[in-house]
């Protein structure tokens, strides 16, 4: 007589998953409803196990569906396709729910997926539209959102993992996504803008340090804190950028999961020397705060260093007013400004594709005379006379480099931060 199938359980975040075995010895694991308690897991996991057992079921050959958990919901789906995309690496997963658990629930989160119907995603569409135009979101938000969303069911027909695979067809296909909206000016520095912003005596040699280096490496912010002195090759004038640093500090890839390696700026190199004199030549090159306080730390240097070019700050349906991550578009422009070849400039910024490169080419054909002299010789006082640890205010938990900003009020949008770094 042959042993009775039970199947096994596992706790999973606010559901419990159970393990049964199929007649090919295939063992799925199943995705249980949340709320379920313990001894009411196992009792659905031996009743799957059991119906597994007496219908002789297997393992859906490649291409085909998997049959969903009894009932599993849009919100229970995504929890597990969240799961599966966080065991492939993608550190995008966390902060992708996060946003479907604002936009996607309230309208179909509770919804069986199976039973999601074209008329349903379209519904959803209507839904993002309508929040657009009422204010409470970007156009370009919503945009996101819809390539989320089309991924997901696209996902639920073809997905890598086969037990995700839950829908015959995909609801999404073919639906016409969000209106897009217009497509905002972004903010630059001038050269004689960032001699100022680098030279000024009232902001801290950290971030004076951190500015420069953003602009004349052209690195996304995860990029810059993730360089170590390994990465520099100061005898040969190389840099090599190849990974980034995710929200909670964890190495991972770049954001269009190339690499690349370039000649450094000449005028970075004797700062580049100093640093890495100071340092010993160990560990990271600089340290950053998260990118939550980059964009208003930025506008406070920028106010300190009295830099008064009103594009700079404006944010309107036009505009957008200037980030850290511009400093990176600051130094790619001045690669075009300059008439360096395109194909060198999309290696060197690390472009996914050539469309992105082209937008600062046709920028830079626009504004090159009377641009100025672009990537000028950094100020001495960058790193004539270093910075000693001593100097630093320390605690156990965080060093902090207060920029000072006269004039701004506490808690404005322009009040000074610190620059933060994990002890």
């Amino acid at each position: 007589m042959p042993r009775p199938r039970t199947g096994t359980i596992q706790r999973h975040g606010d559901h419990w998953d159970a393990r049964i075995t199929l007649q090919d010895g295939s063992r799925p694991w199943i995705c249980l409803p949340a709320g379920y308690s313990e001894a009411r897991a196992r009792d659905r996991a031996k009743s799957l196990a059991e119906t597994a057992r007496a219908e002789g079921a297997t393992r859906p050959p490649r291409g085909r569906t998997a049959a969903a958990p009894a009932g599993e919901t849009v919100a229970a789906w995504v929890e597990r396709w969240t799961a599966a995309r966080e065991e492939r690496g993608l550190s995008s997963a966390s902060g992708d729910l996060g946003r479907l658990r604002k936009w996607l629930f309230p309208q179909l989160g509770d919804k069986p997926i199976t039973a999601v119907t074209r008329r349903d995603v379209e519904a959803f569409v209507e839904h993002l539209d309508s929040s657009v135009r009422a204010g409470e979101q970007s156009w370009k938000t919503a945009v996101n959102t819809w390539g989320l969303v089309s991924k997901l069911f696209d996902d639920a027909c073809s997905a890598k993992t086969l037990s995700l695979r839950v829908l015959a067809s995909n609801p999404a296909a073919e639906v016409r996504g969000p209106d897009r909206g217009i497509k905002k000016a972004k903010a630059y520095l001038y050269p004689s803008e960032f001699l100022p912003l680098v030279s000024s005596p009232n902001i801290s040699i950290e971030w004076r340090r951190a500015v420069a280096l953003a602009t004349y490496l052209y690195v996304r912010a995860s990029e810059l804190r993730a360089l170590t002195w390994d990465d520099v090759d100061l005898e040969r004038g190389i840099i090599h950028v190849h990974r980034s640093l995710d929200r909670e500090g964890s190495a991972k890839s770049t954001k269009t999961g190339t690499t690349r390696r370039f000649t450094i700026e000449p005028a970075l190199m004797p700062l580049l020397r100093a640093m890495h004199a100071e340092s010993g030549g160990r560990g990271r090159v600089i340290q950053l705060p998260d990118d939550r306080h980059l964009a208003r730390a930025l506008r406070g240097l920028m106010t300190t260093a009295r830099l008064d070019r009103c594009e700079l700050y404006a944010a309107d349906a036009t505009r957008k007013s200037m980030t850290w991550h511009d400093l990176r578009a600051t130094g790619i422009t001045w690669l075009a400004i300059r008439g360096d070849d395109p194909l060198k400039i999309m290696q060197r910024a690390g472009h996914a594709g050539f469309q992105t490169t082209q937008g600062y080419i046709r920028e830079a054909e626009a504004v090159r005379a009377g641009f100025g002299d672009v990537f000028p010789p950094l100020p001495l006082s960058l790193w004539e006379g270093g910075v000693s640890s001593g100097n630093r205010p320390e605690s156990a938990q965080v060093r902090g480099i207060m920029v000072e900003a006269p004039g701004i009020e506490p808690g404005s949008a322009r009040h000074p931060v610190y620059l933060r770094s994990r002890a």
